[in-house]
């Protein structure tokens, strides 16, 4: 979908989301209100889905746990044919990229609290729909480092190498790396052990196709944005 269709859905959306905050603070006084819940997710953070006593680092694990209890039920209520999911209550994107990869389709996730919104990952959401490598999700009971954000582009899938890709991202003043060669591609580990970059072809074709995508504490909204946008671009191009 492009950025006007995009705007387009995001107009749909807001309006219904704002019909549905009327009817929540208007219609039922058993529930907290959306002032409440906008409250608790700047104070908790992407914390305030959980039960508080949860603290920040438990927030993956637990995550894991109820994806692990809940998934089977949904997958039993599904007619296999379904292309797109509404993920409405989504928070801060918990299960919505996951959703996605139940159907083999599109998920869309919306909620009336916006703070909690700001939380919800947009890499992986969206270039889910990409015929790329992604990193894959944090096991259960792990704490990932972030450390380098690689997708892999196969040329095959894409139409496009891994070097024209990257060319075409720094033409577009993005930075990107390569994170890494298969270790027998060094020329160390071929002069002194005699490795050959053939006799390990899984290791060679990952190595071949990886490419780092900028990551860093200092990007803004708009710079994740303008990668994942230059990425659908070049890919779909």
């Amino acid at each position: 979908m492009n950025r006007k269709g995009n705007s387009k859905l995001k107009k749909k959306l807001r309006k219904f989301l704002l019909t549905l905050k009327t009817f929540f603070v208007s219609s039922n006084n058993d529930l907290p209100d959306m002032e409440y819940w906008e409250k608790r997710s700047k104070q908790y953070g992407r914390r305030s889905v959980l039960n508080i006593s949860h603290t920040n680092e438990e927030f993956e694990s637990v995550t894991q746990l109820q994806k692990k209890e809940i998934f089977p039920h949904l997958k039993d209520s599904l007619k296999g044919d379904e292309k797109i999911i509404l993920d409405f209550g989504c928070g801060p994107g918990r299960f919505t990229k996951d959703l996605a990869d139940i159907i083999k389709g599109k998920s869309c996730g919306v909620d009336p609290i916006s703070h909690l919104i700001k939380f919800a990952p947009k890499g992986n959401n969206t270039l889910a729909q990409l015929p790329i490598g992604l990193p894959p999700a944090p096991e259960l009971d792990t704490r990932h480092a972030y450390h380098l954000y690689t997708i892999q582009v196969d040329e095959a899938k894409t139409g496009l190498s891994r070097d024209a890709f990257l060319n075409a991202m720094t033409a577009h003043n993005i930075g990107v790396g390569v994170h890494y060669l298969s270790i027998p591609e060094h020329p160390y580990y071929q002069q002194t052990f005699g490795w050959k970059p053939e006799d390990y072809p899984n290791a060679m074709k990952i190595g071949r196709q990886t490419v780092s995508l900028p990551l860093s504490a200092k990007l803004t909204d708009t710079d994740v944005e303008d990668v994942i946008h230059t990425v659908q671009q070049l890919i779909r191009a």
